[in-house]
């Protein structure tokens, strides 16, 4: 019992200081290698890099850069678990995925077995991060933005690397 109490409280404290990523979704589609990333994060004017995992080094590479609003563009939650963070500062940019970026077939990245419902399409793995190295959070299904941000995030997201399908049409 005490085990679970200790690992919800950290639960808590990394969803509520990490920021999410609301688009793409996981297993959401990209046209002509092209995609908006957006999201919130619980600091104003901090820098979020878009990562997309390169198959051939077998690291990830940055693709994209974004920073949250200033401090006076906040939003307020209303949820307040910790201090300060009741407000979330949206941040968005548009990417370019490389083509080399994309892969039909079964993967491990970084130790991490990668198998998409639909290996006949090529997909990339992308990731949003804060300069410091904290990975956002990302969905499986459009969040409540209006709902306790916890509780969204246990329901439909935890993803800390989201896979994004090419749609050629």
């Amino acid at each position: 019992m005490v085990r679970s109490l200790i690992a919800l409280s950290f639960a808590l404290v990394a969803v509520a200081n990490s920021g999410c990523v609301l688009e793409p979704l996981n297993e959401g589609e990209i046209r002509n290698h092209v995609t908006n990333v957006r999201g919130y994060f619980p600091y104003p004017s901090e820098d979020i890099f878009v990562e997309a995992w390169n198959w051939e080094t077998q690291q990830w590479d940055m693709i994209g850069h974004a920073q949250s609003a200033p401090w006076f563009l906040g939003i307020r939650t209303g949820f307040e678990p910790f201090p300060g963070s009741d407000s979330f500062y949206y941040w968005g940019t548009k990417v370019v995925v490389p083509t080399n970026y994309f892969w039909i077939g079964d993967q491990i990245i970084s130790g991490r077995w990668v198998d998409p419902d639909d290996l006949r399409r090529p997909y990339c793995v992308l990731r949003a991060i804060h300069k410091q190295g904290q990975v956002l959070a990302s969905y499986d299904e459009k969040p409540d933005l209006g709902a306790d941000p916890v509780q969204e995030w246990f329901q439909h997201g935890s993803r800390d690397a989201w896979f994004v399908l090419y749609d050629s049409n």
